[in-house]
């Protein structure tokens, strides 16, 4: 499973993802591998500020 990390919606991905797992029934035979990655890697860091 890759995700980026700051992301809400991968997060709630993953989230679902566990909730649904837990119902699976071979859940055991399961193996997640958790990797990072960013979603838009240009994108600056710092916060948006507008122009006033």
């Amino acid at each position: 499973m890759r995700a980026d990390f700051v992301c809400p919606w991968c997060w709630i991905a993953k989230r679902r993802f566990k909730a649904a797992l837990e119902q699976f029934e071979h859940k055991h035979l399961v193996e997640i591998n958790l990797r990072a990655y960013r979603l838009a890697p240009g994108q600056v860091s710092e916060p948006f500020k507008e122009n006033s």
